[in-house]
């Protein structure tokens, strides 16, 4: 089913391609797809994109069924959005892999700096784009460190979890285990054959 574009697909479209305007590796990648239709299956709103000859996105405005359907799920959304790059690997794909391959690492190639240089410059841009990057690894060191104190209270607290150290001891015994029945396997190997 294509869906008729609407304001909001002409406006998205349009939205896309302004971002990739000053993303030259981005439309490089594209460039091999030129021809090529693709649909983004956003939460209630499929969008229909073309690729042009120059690697630009624009709105398909025929009614051809497109060579790749990318389906952006909302929790996969909300990954992308708290800045989780790894998010795009899970998103399902129909259609020409390559197109979707070179199309999720496009999107994985995004450099905000670059986006936001025309409206802010060159210094301004780089800042926000540091400062958006210190906030989402403050948000992953957050998460990690939540983690270990919660693995932490688990092992030391409740006892649910073993901890490293009582690991490491039970695998070095049960090596010693291994070893010890080994060599008396073979000592009773060469038992049988004396007595045999």
């Amino acid at each position: 089913m294509t869906v008729a574009p609407t304001t909001l697909h002409l406006l998205l479209a349009a939205s896309f391609d302004r971002l990739l305007a000053h993303q030259p590796g981005i439309r490089a990648r594209l460039l091999p797809h030129a021809g090529k239709k693709l649909r983004l299956n956003l939460p209630l709103l499929p969008i229909d994109l073309a690729i042009n000859g120059e690697g630009s996105l624009l709105p398909a405005l025929d009614a051809a069924t497109p060579d790749t359907t990318i389906h952006l799920p909302p929790g996969l959304l909300a990954q992308l959005w708290l800045g989780d790059r790894e998010a795009l690997r899970a998103a399902p794909v129909e259609g020409d892999g390559g197109l979707a391959t070179a199309l999720l690492a496009a999107i994985n190639a995004f450099d905000l700096a670059l986006a936001l240089e025309p409206a802010l410059g060159g210094i301004a841009a780089s800042r926000a784009d540091q400062g958006l990057r210190a906030f989402f690894g403050w948000r992953q060191q957050a998460h990690r460190a939540a983690g270990l104190a919660l693995a932490e209270w688990l092992a030391h607290e409740t006892a649910m979890l073993a901890n490293r150290p009582r690991v490491d001891a039970f695998i070095a015994d049960v090596d010693t285990l291994r070893e010890r029945l080994d060599r008396l396997d073979a000592r009773l190997s060469r038992l049988d054959k004396v007595t045999a």
